[in-house]
């Protein structure tokens, strides 16, 4: 019987690595584990050829059903002086003897199991616990069930990264570069859904605008592009009357209104900013 000594990693992008990472196609970046080992027979010498090793994955370190198994078309595993790699992705053998996609089954488990049998032989103990590296792709990591973190990379995916906890929505990044915290599907650039605390100034464009009217016994004043306007006044050159109507006849608007006809200049003023 050979004796086998395998080291495991799991080649899947952790999202937090995306959001630094300047990759056009994260699709093109396969999902899958890299599994590395070697073998040698039961004197502890190192095996060179081609043997067959089945590959199993299971929820559970020990008993239960496997949820993906290599096909048993797969490729004889080539070892080289002991050493040998495999990478698992792809179609398998799931319960029921159904055909399931790897990065399907494993995406919503909290932890999984590989097991590993070669030839005839009966399967290696104990399994070994796969490992996320921090260079994952895949389409959910889960954490100890009530956190979960999400990215959606397939190519004709949303290409959203979600994060949960308490099993909660807690930020959304949409494929369009927009942020929600506590926003599902956030509209603009940055979306707050309750309170927020700045420990610096927030730039919202503030300024004050003016203009001047002749003639006439009323005046209006028009907010920048984009902007909104906040309060206003108004002011008379030279001359005494009554002020009829200071207010914002339109979210962008101010207005200034005279009770008698001003042959003189009506200033006015606007206190705009980029708000909702």
């Amino acid at each position: 019987m050979p004796k086998i000594k395998v080291f495991w990693t799991l080649n899947c992008v952790f999202v937090w690595a995306l959001l630094f990472l300047s990759v056009t196609n994260l699709s093109a970046i396969p999902a899958g584990f890299n599994i590395q080992g070697r073998l040698t027979n039961a004197n502890g010498i190192n095996e060179n050829g081609d043997f067959s090793i089945k590959f199993s994955i299971f929820p559970a370190a020990s008993g239960g059903t496997p949820v993906w198994e290599t096909k048993s078309d797969m490729p004889p595993v080539q070892v080289q002086n002991g050493n040998f790699q495999v990478v698992l992705r792809g179609e398998g053998i799931g319960i029921g003897g159904t055909r399931v996609q790897l990065e399907d089954v494993v995406k919503d488990l909290a932890d999984a199991y590989v097991e590993i049998k070669v030839g005839s032989d009966p399967a290696l103990a104990p399994r070994q616990l796969l490992l996320r590296s921090p260079f994952s792709s895949a389409d959910k990591v889960t954490g100890k069930g009530d956190v979960l973190i999400q990215s959606d990379s397939q190519a004709a995916g949303s290409g959203l990264i979600a994060m949960r906890t308490g099993n909660t929505d807690r930020v959304t990044i949409l494929n369009n570069g927009n942020v929600g915290i506590g926003v599902v599907n956030p509209t603009n650039a940055l979306e707050v859904a309750g309170n927020a605390a700045f420990g610096g100034s927030v730039d919202i464009g503030l300024e004050i605008v003016t203009t001047q009217c002749g003639g006439y016994n009323a005046c209006e004043l028009q907010c920048p592009a984009g902007k909104r306007v906040l309060g206003g006044g108004c002011q008379l050159q030279y001359v005494a009357s009554n002020l009829w109507r200071s207010f914002p006849i339109s979210p962008y608007t101010w207005y200034c209104g005279y009770t008698d006809w001003i042959k003189t200049h009506i200033y006015v003023y606007a206190i705009c900013a980029r708000v909702k």
